[in-house]
C-alpha cells in the first residue's frame, strides 16, 4: 500500500489554505496552488499570520511554525501540482471540478490519489470523466480547516476500497476524526 508523503491543495480560498496549513503542519511536503495570483499571495499571508498566531498563544512552538512554513511551496501552475494526494477546494460547479481532474489526472502518475473537498456535488460524478476513478475519493474538511477536528471521507462507486483506507491513516495522521459519509 503506498503512504502519502507529498500533498497538494488546489484553490488558495478559505478552505484550501486552512488544508494546506494543517498538512504541512504534521509533516508533509506540500504544496497549495491557485490560478489566481494574488488569491495565492493573500493565502500565504494568512498561513503565516495563522501560524504566528498559534505561536503567540503558546500552541505551536516558533521551530514547528518555520518548519511548517519550509515544507509549504505555492504556485500558478496547475502543471507543477504533483503530489501522492492531490485535494481540490475550488468553486462548487461540477464542470470545474471535472476539467480540473482530468488534468491533474494528466499530470500525475496513476499511484496519486486525489480528492475533491466538495459538501454538495456527488464524488461519482465528479469522478465520471476520468481514466482512473478508482482512485477518486471525497475527502470534506469542515471550515475551519486548521481548527475542526471532524472530516468526512466519502468514497464514489468505483473508489478502491485500499484509498479509502489510505486517506483514512493520511487524516489519523493530521489527528483528525474520520467519519465514513455516503456520496
Amino acid at each position: 500500500m503506498i503512504s502519502i508523503r507529498t500533498v497538494a491543495v488546489v484553490g488558495a480560498g478559505t478552505m484550501g489554505l486552512g488544508i494546506a496549513q494543517v498538512c504541512a503542519m504534521y509533516g508533509y511536503a506540500t504544496v497549495l496552488a491557485d490560478l489566481n495570483g494574488d488569491q495565492l499571495s493573500k493565502a500565504t499571508s494568512i498561513i503565516r499570520q495563522q501560524l504566528e498566531s498559534l505561536v503567540a498563544k503558546g500552541k505551536l512552538d516558533a521551530k514547528r511554525k518555520d518548519e511548517s512554513l519550509n515544507r509549504l511551496s505555492f504556485t500558478t501552475d496547475l502543471d507543477l501540482v504533483k503530489a501522492d494526494l492531490i485535494m481540490e477546494a475550488v468553486v462548487e460547479r461540477l464542470s470545474v471540478k471535472q476539467e480540473l481532474f482530468q488534468r491533474l489526472e494528466r499530470n500525475n502518475t496513476n499511484e496519486c490519489m486525489l480528492a475533491t473537498n466538495t459538501s454538495s456535488l456527488s464524488v461519482g460524478a465528479i469522478s465520471s470523466v476520468l481514466k482512473n476513478p478508482g482512485r477518486f475519493l471525497g475527502i470534506h474538511f469542515f471550515n475551519p480547516a486548521d481548527r475542526m477536528k471532524l472530516v468526512e471521507l466519502i468514497g464514489g462507486l468505483k473508489t478502491q476500497p485500499k484509498h479509502l483506507a489510505i486517506a483514512r491513516e493520511f487524516l489519523n495522521s493530521l489527528q483528525k476524526t474520520v467519519v465514513d459519509a455516503k456520496d
